[in-house]
């Protein structure tokens, strides 16, 4: 089945993101579709659309997606963030990521994550708690806020370091500026971490899964972006934390 509604949200509305699981907000604007329309249909898959070679559709099970409601809400029940809608978007890289359209909270996942977490539960309930996180601490507010005080002390940062004669002092500046917000950043990170696992547990959920996503996305991550300038630590130092806090939980590691 083909599903031929998708939901455009404009890109306006990507000044809010709070990109997480592969870690970087979409470069284009993407479509997204509801997963509660997804999951009431009756046909065994879903045609979302094709990936970048043309050729080979992006496919989603609707059983599969019911399966991933019923944890969204559970997990939300627990977060208290009543009114955020769980979208479903494309990608080649796994990603979700909470966002604002309007005033519209919003939850999405795309399904190159949905393929790397395959049927864990556990998984799953950590990425949608940290997710679930980022909207019931307002990080992207806050992270539009701090945004528009960093580009106005590069500004004003730029005009000294000129004045003064030093070269580059423009580039120095915005350089500066944003290496602070991205330490600004990864300590969200790190509470929507903390914060996701505890939601996922009182949900009912394994600490462990929030431990062996982190795990899958150490291996990724490593090869493809830079943890020292990322918004988010390290994947190892990530990892780590993780399993300290699953132990808290649960001493005895599931085999």
């Amino acid at each position: 089945m083909k599903l031929r509604t998708p939901l455009l949200v404009w890109a306006w509305a990507l000044i809010f993101l709070t990109g997480c699981a592969q870690m970087s907000a979409p470069k284009e604007t993407p479509l997204y579709w509801k997963a509660d329309s997804i999951a009431v249909s009756s046909a065994k898959w879903v045609d979302l659309g094709l990936k970048q070679d043309k050729k080979t559709p992006y496919r989603v099970e609707p059983a599969r997606i019911k399966k991933m409601l019923k944890t969204y809400q559970r997990v939300q029940q627990v977060a208290q963030v009543p009114h955020a809608e769980l979208l479903l978007t494309t990608g080649d890289q796994a990603n979700a990521y909470a966002f604002y359209s309007g005033t519209q909270p919003m939850v999405a996942v795309n399904t190159a994550l949905l393929d790397l977490l395959q049927d864990d539960a556990d998984e799953l309930a950590a990425v949608l708690g940290h997710e679930l996180a980022h909207l019931k601490e307002s990080h992207g507010a806050l992270r539009q806020k701090r945004a528009e005080n960093l580009n106005a002390a590069s500004y004003i940062g730029s005009f000294i370091l000129g004045a003064a004669g030093v070269p580059g002092g423009g580039y120095l500046s915005s350089f500066a500026a944003n290496a602070l917000d991205s330490a600004y950043s990864r300590d969200e990170e790190r509470d929507a971490d903390r914060m996701g696992l505890e939601y996922a547990v009182q949900a009912g959920y394994s600490p462990w899964g929030a431990v062996r996503l982190q795990e899958k996305l150490e291996k990724i991550s490593s090869s493809t972006w830079l943890p020292l300038m990322a918004s988010h630590p390290p994947s190892k130092e990530r990892s780590q934390a993780m399993r300290e806090m699953a132990m808290k939980h649960s001493p005895l590691k599931p085999r």
